[in-house]
């Protein structure tokens, strides 16, 4: 009987340094405009081996493309933390193979005095499907007023 082969399964970071767009966040109404937003995200995946075709990668452009067509398009929301979530919602609902997300969203105008200011959050793929299961179970009660912008 010979030894079964089991490849390991090697974790990959995708690093993504200062991804920048516009988007309308906020709850003043001079926030109600489009402002610049800067997102530092470091994306989780498990591949076994070294990867030799970009099917077998998270594509970073594609996934960069996803997150800044959504904050461009979205209607607005209140809270930056709100924002947050809904981007790792998206990243976990649209890249399947992510199993981790660490996020910062950054507002650089929101505070004349800081360079900038913003939310971290990290979310693993098991956190989104709590997130998920829990949302399908409470359909029908009254959303949260960050949830409704």
């Amino acid at each position: 009987m010979q030894p079964q082969s089991h490849a390991a399964s090697r974790t990959w970071e995708i690093v993504i340094d200062g991804l920048a767009t516009q988007t309308v966040v906020g709850i003043y109404d001079y926030e109600r405009a489009p402002q610049p937003v800067v997102i530092d995200a470091v994306l989780r995946y498990c591949h076994p081996g070294q990867p030799e075709d970009i099917a077998e990668c998270l594509d970073y452009h594609r996934y960069c493309q996803v997150l800044c067509a959504y904050l461009e398009s979205q209607p607005g929301t209140d809270l930056v933390e709100q924002l947050a979530i809904n981007l790792l919602q998206l990243s976990f609902r649209r890249f399947p193979t992510l199993e981790q997300v660490d996020l910062t969203l950054f507002k650089p105008n929101a505070v004349e005095v800081a360079r900038r200011v913003g939310v971290k959050v990290s979310w693993s793929r098991q956190d989104y499907q709590h997130w998920h299961d829990t949302r399908r179970a409470d359909q029908g009660q009254p959303r949260a007023v960050a949830e409704q912008a």
